[in-house]
């Protein structure tokens, strides 16, 4: 009886949550391989001139960034930045060009960007879908790792050129990648492969569905290892189900996974980054 109270009282709060505060979609859960198709190489992340901001398209003409040159006055910089670029928000933190189309990558992956990631230097922990800053003339440039083998960072980017072109399989070798670093942001699991399954945060059952049928299989798992008894779910699943990212599954993912569905069930749009604010 108290457990169904509280998971009325959690089905009530969300559902006025998700009245009264619709929240944008959320496309977590794509894989690299789908992220390649989504914005292919060569391609170019920006708008034209007289269309809105797009961050889930591209197009095939180059950005004139020489418009965003340090040495240029601030109402030509203004004027260019309401131009072509794409640009892309998560929460209270907006990126451009390369920052914003790292913003945009790790957040179809992982349904938060990795401006809201653990950050710091040690390269000996990088991993693919973390995303590394690199110092440069100009400030900076991000990029999100694709892998990371033999020595070599493999690694998606726009703006390389300074024309917001799309790149895929760049390489940079991690020696060079030391002397430029300025922070490595974590993201919260290596991201898969191609050809690795995929489960989207909170859909243990892979049906393509976030409800209470993975809540109940969040709460049998943490049941199952708290008692030492294997809890039988694959590995792809134990990451599904740590749905706040905090290496730990148990309740409180289960009661996250439920507010999600009852956005949704309200008419709602739900999106974890919002709802992992809350």
């Amino acid at each position: 009886m108290k457990l169904r109270r509280m998971v009325s009282g959690l089905l009530t709060a969300a559902l006025a949550a998700g009245m009264l505060c619709p929240l944008p979609a959320d496309a977590a859960g794509m894989t690299f391989e789908a992220l390649r198709e989504k914005f292919p190489d060569g391609k170019y992340w920006n708008h034209l001139t007289d269309q809105p901001d797009n961050p889930d398209g591209w197009t095939d003409t180059p950005c004139d960034h020489m418009a965003t040159m340090p040495f240029l006055d601030s109402d030509v910089q203004e004027e260019y930045h309401g131009g072509e670029c794409n640009s892309f928000l998560d929460g209270n933190f907006t990126g451009t060009q390369c920052y914003g189309y790292a913003m945009k990558i790790t957040y179809d992956m992982y349904g938060t960007s990795f401006v809201q990631w653990p950050q710091d230097k040690d390269l000996s922990t990088i991993k693919a879908g973390d995303s590394i800053r690199l110092l440069n003339q100009y400030g900076g440039h991000s990029i999100v790792v694709q892998e990371v083998k033999n020595g070599t960072v493999y690694y998606t980017d726009c703006n390389t050129g300074s024309t917001c072109q799309i790149g895929w399989d760049r390489t940079m070798p991690l020696s060079k990648v030391q002397t430029r670093l300025d922070f490595i942001a974590h993201a919260p699991y290596a991201a898969p492969q191609s050809g690795d399954p995929v489960l989207a945060r909170g859909d243990l059952s892979g049906d393509g569905t976030v409800n209470a049928s993975d809540a109940s299989l969040v709460l049998i798992y943490a049941a199952s290892k708290g008692a030492g008894v294997d809890p039988g779910i694959l590995p792809q699943q134990e990451t599904a189900a740590d749905v706040n990212a905090d290496s730990t599954v148990n309740a409180s993912d289960a009661a996250l996974i439920l507010i999600y569905a009852a956005v949704e069930g309200a008419g709602g749009v739900p999106d974890w980054s919002s709802i992992l604010r809350k």
